[in-house]
C-alpha cells in the first residue's frame, strides 16, 4: 500500500495504523534517504504501542530499546545502522536475540548495513519538498 504524506503528523497517522497491525515478532526494515521520515515513523509506532520513553534516533548508539505498555509487545528495538561502514551480522549488534520474539518488534533504519534476517520492508521516498511516499507491503 502506498501512502502520500505532507507532514510529520500525517506520517505519524500512517505509522499508528501500521502499529495496529503488529502482533509481535516482526522485524521491519525502514528504507529511505536522510530526512524521509523513518525516525518520525518509529516515534509514532512507539507511541501507538505505549512506549514509556521519548524515542530518539539511535544514530550514535546504534540500538535503543523502548519498553511499552502494550499487552503483547513489551519492547521495541530501534536500530539505526547509518554509521556502519560495512555489512555486519545482526548477532554482533545483539539484534538476532530479539528477532522473532513475540514480545518484541525490531525497527531497523539503514538495513543495507546488516546481513539480512527475515523481515518486511517499508520504503520512504522524497516526492516533493514536503511530500513523502511511504510504501508498506500488504
Amino acid at each position: 500500500m502506498k501512502y502520500e504524506t505532507n507532514s510529520p503528523q500525517q506520517t505519524a497517522d500512517i505509522a499508528a495504523r501500521f502499529a495496529s497491525t503488529l502482533h509481535g515478532g516482526e522485524v521491519v526494515y525502514l528504507e529511505g534517504d536522510l530526512g524521509a521520515g523513518k525516525t518520525t515513523f518509529v516515534r509514532a509506532v512507539a507511541a501507538a504501542l505505549g512506549a514509556t520513553d521519548a524515542v530518539r534516533s539511535p544514530t550514535f548508539t546504534l540500538v535503543q530499546i523502548y519498553k511499552t505498555t502494550h499487552p503483547v509487545i513489551k519492547q521495541i528495538i530501534h536500530a539505526d545502522l547509518y554509521r556502519i561502514d560495512k555489512p555486519v551480522d545482526a548477532r554482533e549488534l545483539g539484534l538476532q536475540e530479539y528477532a522473532g520474539r513475540t514480545d518484541t518488534i525490531l525497527l531497523i533504519e539503514w538495513p543495507k548495513n546488516i546481513l539480512p534476517i527475515a523481515h518486511q520492508e517499508i520504503r520512504f521516498e522524497h516526492t516533493g519538498e514536503q511530500t513523502r511516499t511511504i510504501t508498506i507491503p500488504s
